[in-house]
C-alpha cells in the first residue's frame, strides 16, 4: 500500500524540481539513472555468479 503513495509522492516532487525550463535536463538524467541501473544489474549478476560458483 506505501509504494503507490511514494511514486506519487516522488513523480510529484520530481515534477516540482523539473519545471518546464528544465524539461531539457530529463534526457540526460534518464540517461544517467540507466547507466546506474545498468551497472546495478551487473553488481547484482557478479554477486549470484560469486555465491553459485565461489
Amino acid at each position: 500500500m506505501a509504494d503507490p503513495k511514494k511514486r506519487d509522492i516522488w513523480r510529484h516532487s520530481s515534477k516540482e524540481k523539473m519545471g518546464p525550463e528544465f524539461s531539457g535536463l530529463e534526457g540526460p538524467r534518464d540517461f544517467l539513472v540507466g547507466i546506474l541501473f545498468l551497472v546495478l544489474l551487473i553488481v547484482v549478476a557478479m554477486v549470484i555468479a560469486f555465491v553459485m560458483f565461489g
